[in-house]
């Protein structure tokens, strides 16, 4: 088998979960991510800490650069070899993911943890057909008997939306639109029973249409998983329960969807939403810090309209309401 066909199948084989329901599914503790460049240290993600419950969904959102997809890869140790990686990744509990060799690592990509990567055209081997890149993975996840596998793979195909499936089967990616590679994403992502499932710019590049639907058959196929999705779009991020906003590496501000967008606390998500299109598209003024710097007090303070001299210290993350968190010292 071809070299990107094994990554392929590393990201979407998907074994049999494991319950422990009075465990969060992913919970995330001091994670940072450094990448190590011609003797200088990038910082990317700084101290990031969360967890996802079973069965909820939940959006990181972010402009671009903010360390967003980082974070995802950083989640699979899917980094290259000069990322420095520190804190702790717990998978249902017990599991901590940055202390497993790497057979173990492989294992539990293949089982517990999926992870939808962006572009889909780039990680469906080009030289293979629809059906063969399900019924790989089929036999990857469970061993299932060759007439059987293909009998799944049609299943899977009509699950997610498909009129025709015996035609889909049959096409190359070539043949593909960006919305119909996304549904096959999904067909392969729920070959087999994963706990989580990372999301990571799915819906970049659809249309208004194929973006609602692919957000429909997720919230069906994906009802029983912890969902995390990484995005831009604000219009995908309101159909997740809860909200992560991330500004220099940092969580900034952390709550449900209809608190966060609806009133943002802090000033850096006021600011994204007044940027989206249909909210004027005013943009923030000035540049996000260089990853090199050393953080010194709030490392939004330089586009900040309302900052003052307490800013120049490091903001604790503050408890607005409920599980409303934010990250100023004006909140």
């Amino acid at each position: 088998m071809l070299a990107e066909q094994e990554v392929f199948v590393a990201f979407f084989m998907a074994k049999p979960r494991t319950e422990n329901i009075d465990q969060p599914v992913l919970a995330l503790s001091g994670v940072s991510v450094q990448f190590l460049n011609h003797g200088k240290a990038l910082h990317v993600v700084r101290d990031m800490g969360f967890r996802i419950d079973r069965g909820s969904r939940t959006v990181i959102l972010g402009e671009t650069g903010c360390g967003k997809s980082v974070m995802a890869m950083a989640l699979f140790r899917l980094l290259p070899a000069n990322a420095i990686v520190s804190g702790n990744v717990f998978l249902n509990g017990d599991t901590d993911v940055f202390s497993l060799t790497h057979g173990e690592l492989r294992e539990m990509r293949g089982g517990e943890m999926v992870l939808v990567p962006q572009n889909p055209m780039s990680h469906l081997n080009p030289v293979f057909s629809v059906g063969f890149h399900i019924k790989e993975t089929l036999r990857r996840v469970n061993g299932l008997p060759k007439k059987r596998m293909g009998e799944r793979s049609l299943e899977l195909l009509e699950q997610v939306g498909f009129a025709e499936p015996p035609v889909v089967a049959a096409l190359y990616p070539h043949q593909l639109s960006g919305g119909m590679a996304q549904r096959v994403m999904l067909a392969m992502s729920m070959a087999g029973l994963p706990s989580l499932v990372v999301a990571d710019e799915p819906t970049r590049g659809l249309d208004a249409q194929s973006r609602d639907h692919y957000l429909a058959l997720s919230r069906e196929l994906y009802r029983d998983c912890a969902f995390l999705m990484i995005t831009h779009d604000l219009a995908a991020a309101r159909t997740c329960e809860r909200v992560i906003i991330m500004y220099a590496g940092r969580i900034v501000e952390e709550g449900p969807v209809e608190k966060v967008l609806g009133q943002p606390g802090h000033p850096y998500t006021r600011g994204l939403i007044a940027a989206h299109p249909d909210n004027g598209f005013t943009t923030i003024p000035g540049m996000p810090p260089e990853l090199t710097d050393e953080e010194h007090g709030c490392a939004f303070e330089p586009r900040c309209t309302g900052s003052s001299r307490s800013c120049c210290d490091p903001p604790p993350m503050k408890y607005l309401s409920g599980r409303h968190r934010v990250r100023c010292c004006h909140a």
